[in-house]
């Protein structure tokens, strides 16, 4: 217990020099790639040799730094598993990471609830985007493609806001109305905006929301391309423009159905 502390407390000391001095960047395990630790997990031994997936990056031990990338994330994960004591599946363990990163998210937006930068409602982040203040755009899996491209669009347009035409807007479609509602204390809720100031980019708790949605996002495409390879299931996540054209779209809502779509064909010719 004695040296586990030790560890925490050099942990801490070491997170807290590097903010000083604006250190973000980590080692991939597999690749060996220096890239930004927004863009991957760390993942950590516990006392019963269980591998754990830290999300907070405060667990005791010497943790490993996984990339979200198909080509290292994989091989990774399976070496990881590996040196269990009792190994698992490679299926289980990402499905209980995903509820974890889920989790995780629908904190953030509890906190974000809380200090007044989420709302619910279709209308509610209609009215938010025509004054400019829409930062991103949540909603279920079963949610309308036309309601969003209608709240899209007012925010693009650039009404009394601060974003451009060549900006994008993030839209996220992978969490269950039940989920949502009880983040707002409701039955059911079908869409969530994050917003912010008319004028000004998202920072503070907004932008570590967003953060922690992209990297869901991210290990929900690594995921289900993972599944659709082994033909397991269905998946549990539909990418935002995945019903109809996205012809008229903005760039940022068709980005998640265009890496989907690599990430599917890649494994498909394999």
């Amino acid at each position: 217990m004695a040296n586990d502390q030790k560890r925490t407390n050099l942990n801490d000391t070491v997170s807290k020099a590097e903010a000083r001095l604006g250190i973000s960047a980590r080692c991939c395990f597999v690749s060996r790639k220096k890239l930004s630790r927004k863009a991957m997990l760390r993942f950590v031994y516990d006392d019963k040799g269980r591998l754990c997936l830290d999300l907070a990056e405060k667990l005791p031990g010497r943790g490993t730094w996984l990339a979200l990338d198909r080509s290292s994330f994989f091989v990774g994960i399976r070496r990881l598993l590996a040196r269990e004591r009792e190994p698992r599946k490679v299926e289980d363990f990402l499905q209980n990471s995903a509820k974890l990163l889920e989790q995780r998210c629908l904190l953030y937006l509890g906190l974000s609830r809380r200090a007044g930068l989420a709302i619910s409602g279709a209308s509610a982040c209609l009215h938010c985007a025509r004054e400019g203040r829409l930062h991103a755009l949540l909603c279920t899996r079963e949610a309308s493609l036309d309601e969003r491209r209608k709240i899209l669009r007012v925010q693009r347009s650039g009404m009394g806001g601060w974003q451009k035409e060549t900006d994008e807007i993030p839209s996220f479609a992978c969490f269950d109305a039940d989920d949502l509602g009880r983040v707002f204390a409701c039955e059911q809720v079908v869409y969530v905006g994050l917003c912010g100031q008319a004028g000004k980019e998202a920072y503070g708790l907004v932008q570590c929301t967003l953060e922690e949605l992209q990297r869901f996002v991210n290990f929900l495409v690594l995921f289900e391309s993972s599944r659709e390879s082994s033909g397991v299931g269905k998946m549990i996540a539909k990418p935002v423009a995945q019903i109809g054209s996205d012809r008229d779209l903005p760039s940022g809502v068709t980005n998640n159905q265009r890496q989907f779509d690599e990430e599917r064909n890649h494994v498909g010719r394999e």
